[in-house]
């Protein structure tokens, strides 16, 4: 079960980078840099590594989830950039640019899920002996 949710995860963080592909010239439109979103692209597809990593544990890249989540590091500039974007567009107050704070928004508390998902995964794998992460690992 854990894994089917962790997959759906992974396919709401491709829909949402779906979206902002096909929002890009409206982004450009509203003082966005194209470099800006690019590197949110970027960072959306690093942060679902770990995702996968939980939902189809491989031991190419379990170092992402074990011992120490470093992982959440990928998740770090993603949250910083769409806060930072996604409070600017929302200061024009422009109905499309209010509609691509909220797009931006969803993003940004998609990386702040999948922190807590990660960070609640390893802290429940560490402190469980029947955990999980120490079965599949």
């Amino acid at each position: 079960m854990y894994t089917i949710i962790l997959i759906i995860l992974i396919i709401i963080g491709i829909k949402l980078g779906v979206k902002l592909v096909k929002e890009k010239d409206a982004l450009v439109s509203q003082g966005v840099e194209i470099s800006s979103i690019v590197f949110i692209l970027i960072f959306l597809i690093l942060a679902l590594v770990p995702i996968f990593a939980l939902a189809i544990p491989l031991k190419e890249i379990r170092f992402l989830i074990t011992p120490y989540p470093i992982g959440i590091i990928l998740f770090i500039p993603l949250i910083y950039l769409t806060y930072k974007y996604s409070k600017m567009l929302e200061c024009k107050g422009v109905d499309i640019a209010e509609r691509l704070s909220r797009n931006i928004s969803g993003i940004m508390w998609y990386g702040i899920g999948g922190l807590v998902i990660l960070i609640s995964s390893w802290s429940f794998g560490s402190f469980m002996s029947t955990s999980w992460l120490h079965h599949n690992f």
